[in-house]
């Protein structure tokens, strides 16, 4: 655009702006090479706390098309290895200073801004780092939802497991009676005669599934001894083991 077709306060208005733009402009750099300057200077004071004595060539910076230049810092004079081989100490040194030359010049050479941009670069690096370390909800989520299956097939299988246990019904002549009522009975109506276990399951079940019969036995042999121990019947004999109704009780029948 021409010159001549602006008007007077328009053309004062962009003079304005421009100065002002210059202003800022020049504020931002100065800002940038303060920051870079102070960064510099630190790690300066801390390379010559570690030499101690030594001298320290400071680096000079310069602005150069508005970017920072910084010149390498001369390199320190180290005693040669043919004099004076390298103690411990003298060698964490050198690796400090070259650490501190290294991190100072990656300052200096940000352009929008060292201290913004490490910080910037501190706050992702813990953002990160707690995201790592808190699960989310919906893993939690998943983590609860594959544990209850679990659960309830285990209460499941325990409920499966107690009707497999049920004892089965007796014979029609035995319905009105309870497992000891029935064994009762039995062995009453022949007092001369020994049971093993099977021959009353026999005799109040009839044939029973395979499944159920260990779990029976267990409930014979139990009321047998429940029976034993009131003196009602006698163990004859073991392996197999055979009852028989107590002699004391003969003649009540």
């Amino acid at each position: 655009m021409s010159s001549n077709v602006l008007t007077q306060d328009f053309r004062q208005q962009l003079e304005q702006q421009r100065d002002r733009l210059t202003h800022e402009r020049s504020a931002i750099v100065q800002a940038v090479i303060d920051q870079a300057t102070a960064a510099i200077d630190r790690s300066l004071d801390h390379i010559n706390a570690l030499l101690g004595n030594l001298a320290a060539v400071p680096s000079t910076t310069s602005l150069t098309n508005g970017s920072i230049q910084t010149s390498p810092i001369a390199e320190l004079e180290t005693p040669s290895l043919d004099s004076q081989s390298p103690t411990p100490k003298r060698r964490s040194t050198q690796k400090a200073t070259a650490a501190a030359l290294k991190s100072s010049n990656a300052i200096a050479q940000m352009p929008d801004g060292p201290a913004k941009q490490v910080n910037q670069r501190k706050a992702a690096a813990h953002k990160a780092s707690s995201s790592a370390a808190k699960p989310s909800a919906k893993n939690q989520s998943s983590v609860m939802t594959k544990s209850a299956p679990i659960s309830q097939s285990k209460g499941k299988a325990k409920s499966d497991t107690r009707k497999a246990f049920e004892a089965p019904k007796l014979k029609r002549e035995f319905q009105d009676l309870t497992l000891a009522q029935a064994i009762e009975r039995v062995m009453m109506q022949a007092t001369e005669r020994t049971f093993t276990t099977d021959e009353m399951i026999q005799t109040i079940y009839g044939a029973l599934d395979e499944s159920i019969l260990p779990r029976t036995r267990q409930s014979v042999a139990l009321t047998f001894a429940h029976g034993i121990r009131r003196k009602d019947y006698i163990k004859v004999q073991e392996n197999p083991a055979q009852y028989q109704v107590n002699p004391e009780r003969k003649t009540e029948a």
